[in-house]
């Protein structure tokens, strides 16, 4: 398998277990009394979410979804064959596509942070841990394939950088 084959596999693997923590965690249960009010994130009874746990969880289910959206598209131009290629031969408007789809993803821990802030209750700070933690490992992830690439594209042009000054196989006299 390629290092594009496998890089492709692995950030593919990380987007959809990374997919299923944030489902699993930003899913409350939608229990609504006669008056509308929402039960907290995971209760299934007792006390119904405040009025600032509701913001938060609608800035976070904001945030979640421009993260995911972003993921999503970064992966339909690796996957996407013509794209692909014209990700890996470094294509302007490919490039940008890619880049600005992944500017979630490589500030993801700082746009939780001031976009959504930190829970406004004890209930919810476990749920905003995990998310930090799945920030934290996303942008490691994101580093890594961003080196990797950049390596990649390195060595394509040292090896033309070096083949440069060789003369064509096989040799032969000019006349």
């Amino acid at each position: 398998m390629s290092s594009e084959g496998f890089l492709l596999r692995f950030f593919l693997g990380l987007t959809g277990s990374l997919a299923a923590v944030f489902l699993a965690v930003g899913c409350t249960v939608h229990q609504r009394s006669t008056e509308g009010n929402v039960l907290g994130a995971g209760v299934e009874s007792g006390s119904w979410a405040s009025p600032a746990e509701l913001a938060w969880l609608g800035k976070l289910g904001a945030w979640d979804t421009r993260l995911l959206r972003g993921l999503q598209t970064a992966a339909r131009v690796e996957t996407t064959p013509g794209l692909a290629k014209k990700l890996m031969e470094r294509d302007g408007k490919t490039v940008v596509l890619h880049s600005r789809a992944l500017q979630p993803a490589s500030s993801c821990n700082s746009d939780l942070a001031t976009k959504v802030g930190s829970a406004p209750t004890v209930r919810l700070q476990r749920a905003y841990d995990t998310f930090r933690l799945a920030c934290t490992h996303l942008q490691r992830f994101h580093s890594a394939i961003t080196l990797a690439v950049d390596q990649r594209q390195n060595s394509k042009i040292g090896a033309v950088v070096s083949g440069a000054g060789q003369s064509p196989s096989p040799r032969r006299r000019l006349p």
